[in-house]
């Protein structure tokens, strides 16, 4: 796995562990939001324009995913 980091930033993602919507907040506008499945699939991809989003898992099956968050 790969994750490439240019500038820390805090992001808050909650609740966590959830069934249904993740709230994340950022301190920058989040430009896109994907997440994958532990096979690296994408799930989920949404432009956004915005600070504070939701992304709605509520289709996806119970366990663990992989967010990647694009900020401006």
């Amino acid at each position: 796995m790969l994750f490439i980091i240019k500038k820390k930033i805090k992001i808050n993602i909650f609740p966590n562990p959830t069934s249904l919507l993740w709230q994340i907040k950022s301190p920058k506008l989040i430009e896109l939001c994907e997440v994958y499945d532990l096979l690296g699939k994408k799930i989920i991809s949404e432009k956004h324009y915005s600070k504070e989003i939701n992304i709605d898992g509520s289709d996806l099956p119970s366990g663990v995913y992989i967010l990647s968050l694009i900020h401006i």
